[in-house]
């Protein structure tokens, strides 16, 4: 189901989907159409992670009367806000009052 060729450093959404008509044979084939319901963890998965997710949930649904599916879904993470490399940082977008306030809490 991970294309060949997948960078080891591509990450991954697993997903629940239903899907119709379709008969899977394996745990690695992917429904021609389907319909995502939800995903199967909070946060992204490596390519090892997202392997063995899928082939343990798809290899026991083969068997199960219910037509759910799961699938990885390449992801980029991004982080809004971040600086890049270069930039000029102006004092005042610069809030380091939350870090004061968690430097108390931990006794700093």
């Amino acid at each position: 189901m991970v294309a060949a060729g997948s960078e080891r450093g591509q990450k991954y959404r697993v997903w629940l989907v239903g899907f119709g008509e379709w008969e899977p044979e394996r745990w690695s084939d992917v429904p021609p159409e389907s319909v995502a319901i939800e995903a199967a963890e909070e946060g992204w998965l490596s390519v090892d992670e997202a392997a063995v997710f899928v082939r343990s949930f798809n290899t026991a649904m083969l068997t199960h009367p219910k037509r759910v599916w799961a699938i990885p879904v390449p992801v980029v993470v991004r982080y809004e806000g971040d600086l890049t490399a270069g930039q000029t940082v102006e004092a005042e977008a610069v809030d380091v009052r939350p870090l004061k306030k968690a430097a108390r809490g931990i006794g700093w």
